[in-house]
């Protein structure tokens, strides 16, 4: 009986169906451009290379920087227009309770002429204008200041994002080179993760079950690198009897060739 259990694991063995993938990068990025601008520099002499940490591309940023250090010296100014009106303000404050408490003590006196009490009203009423309106000046300037600083930090990632760096990735494709004029939405590169290697297989319905327990022999070796990441749990659109299967193991055989796959 132990013999015929031997035979039969060794024939379950041998008919594990034998299926082929190509070895792809674990994630393939297309880097798009969200802003436009004109490339000023393009590093051409790295594609096809693995980048550990480059700039790839540079776009033209003499206008926004220009902008912004209109911007940043504007922000100083009403800042410092800020601090002016806050000193000058205690003494408008201090300057109408004396014109006010003044108006009062003349409106009810006898001996006080109506030219004397009509100049002290008005004494009163434009030194209380001039109190109000410099408070109304701080908060147009607070509001103006926290425009401009929202503005300085939109400008400064929008520079940023003029300088694209690639760090641990191959350089598959570049999409642009210098004096080339891109818009938002254009593809400017094609890069890739090869940290590890991705296979895609497709199973039929059978050969899932029990899949987390089989072991996974890429090229007739067991590889004990390899895991199963995803099962799709519908059939596929292209082989619509079959279930995509995704297996990613260790970046130990060439990209982009065909590798001999076995679940056992």
């Amino acid at each position: 009986m132990r013999y015929i259990l031997l035979f039969l694991t060794l024939f379950s063995i041998t008919q594990a169906k034998i299926h082929y993938a190509k070895v792809e990068a674990l994630q393939t990025y297309s880097i798009k451009s969200d802003i436009s601008g004109k490339v000023i520099y393009s590093a051409t002499n790295l594609e096809g290379k693995f980048v550990k940490d480059a700039v790839i591309i540079k776009l033209d940023t003499s206008d926004d920087r220009a902008r912004l250090l209109n911007l940043k010296t504007t922000l100083e100014l009403e800042r410092e227009n800020i601090s002016l009106m806050q000193e000058l303000l205690p003494e408008l404050k201090e300057n109408f309770k004396r014109q006010r408490d003044y108006f009062k003590r003349l409106k009810d006196t006898q001996s006080t002429s109506q030219a004397q009490k009509d100049s002290a009203y008005s004494a009163m009423v434009n030194a209380k204008n001039l109190y109000i309106s410099t408070r109304a000046n701080i908060i147009a300037s607070k509001e103006r200041l926290s425009k401009y600083i929202s503005d300085i930090d939109i400008l400064e990632h929008t520079i940023s994002k003029k300088s694209i760096t690639l760090h641990n990735r191959y350089l598959y494709a570049l999409r642009v080179k210098e004096g080339d004029y891109i818009s938002p939405g254009r593809e400017i590169m094609v890069s890739k993760d090869l940290s590890r290697a991705k296979l895609i297989i497709y199973l039929d319905r059978d050969e899932l079950r029990d899949l987390k327990s089989k072991k996974i022999y890429i090229n007739g070796k067991l590889d004990k690198s390899a895991k199963i990441s995803k099962v799709w749990q519908v059939a596929d659109e292209k082989y619509i009897s079959e279930y995509r299967v995704e297996i990613i193991k260790d970046a130990d055989i060439p990209f982009s060739s065909l590798a001999k796959v076995e679940l056992k």
